[in-house]
């Protein structure tokens, strides 16, 4: 499948610009403010054959302080330095936010392309961990009816949605896979609904196992969702985990530090049918009142088929 592609790569070496963090190690997620015990991460680096995959809209560079870039970024350079995930599925950056990430977290590659082409929007971008992952191929589609269509828009979403896909052979496994990463519309329903039924026919015309990452401005049990996990195309693996490290917190936080047991899970890590996963998180870290973005990180530990 071919489509326009635009990908930029950051010196892996460039110097880091955020403040240094004093304490040296990582501190566990916690939902209370404030908290900043030194404990071990939700999930941490991957080993042997598992994946550790997160999602993660980390909110674009348009807020004062105390939500500003510049000091959101440290906490994520905490976070993602403590988590170590080995494929991260992004929402709305921009292509500055996207190479401060490279740059804080050594070891990373990734590509981009805004959702208007080139590099002046917000983008579904995906950073792997180039240890292990090498992409072989990858490619941008938009949810419209023209999907090829840099920034096209006929679904009723007033700007434009995309979703960005990877095909990658593992290093530790030599399995090949696909990584699907998408931000749906939030106000347009049928948009949601359309698009759900766009990535289920991507994913289905793959011949490897597929991962899904996302913010779907959609919860649980909608019918974008119930479109995707229907049990042959799609699992949702917060439901198939062995293991959940968390409670099912809503994962738009809106700024609170204090997660919503039970509420809306709006942010997924989906797979193909066959995928075991051992554990799955949402991480409500945060640091003195302050959350790290608008949304909570989504994390799975899986092993493909």
């Amino acid at each position: 499948m071919s489509s326009p592609t635009f990908r930029r790569r950051t010196l892996l070496g460039a110097t880091v610009a955020a403040a240094a963090l004093s304490g040296g190690t990582g501190f566990a997620a916690t939902a209370h403010a404030g908290t900043r015990a030194k404990e071990e991460p939700l999930i941490g680096p991957a080993t042997g054959e598992q994946l550790h995959v997160m999602t993660f809209n980390v909110r674009w560079d348009t807020d004062p302080s105390p939500h500003s870039w510049a000091e959101r970024r440290i906490l994520i350079k905490e976070l993602l330095g403590r988590e170590r995930p080995t494929i991260l599925g992004t929402q709305e950056g921009l292509l500055h936010q996207g190479q401060h990430l490279l740059a804080d977290q050594k070891g990373y590659d990734w590509v981009h392309l805004s959702r208007r082409g080139g590099g002046e929007d917000e983008a579904t971008a995906v950073l792997y961990d180039t240890s292990r992952l090498r992409v072989t191929n990858y490619g941008h589609l938009w949810h419209s009816d023209t999907p090829q269509s840099m920034g096209s828009t006929t679904w009723g979403n007033e700007i434009p949605r995309m979703m960005t896909w990877l095909r990658f052979t593992d290093s530790a496994s030599d399995k090949e896979f696909v990584l699907v990463n998408t931000h749906l519309d939030h106000k347009s329903a049928p948009s949601r609904e359309k698009s759900a039924a766009q990535i289920k026919e991507l994913v289905a015309s793959f011949d490897v196992p597929v991962l899904v990452t996302g913010d779907f401005n959609t919860a649980q049990g909608t019918a974008p969702y119930t479109t995707l996990v229907d049990g042959t195309t799609l699992e949702d693996t917060w439901e198939t985990a062995e293991q959940q490290l968390t409670p099912a917190y809503g994962t738009f936080n809106g700024w609170k530090p204090e997660p919503v047991d039970g509420g809306d899970r709006i942010d997924w890590v989906l797979a193909t049918p066959g995928t075991a996963v051992a554990k799955t998180a949402v991480n409500t870290w945060s640091v003195d009142g302050l959350t790290p973005s608008d949304h909570w990180a989504v994390q799975s530990l899986v092993t493909l088929a």
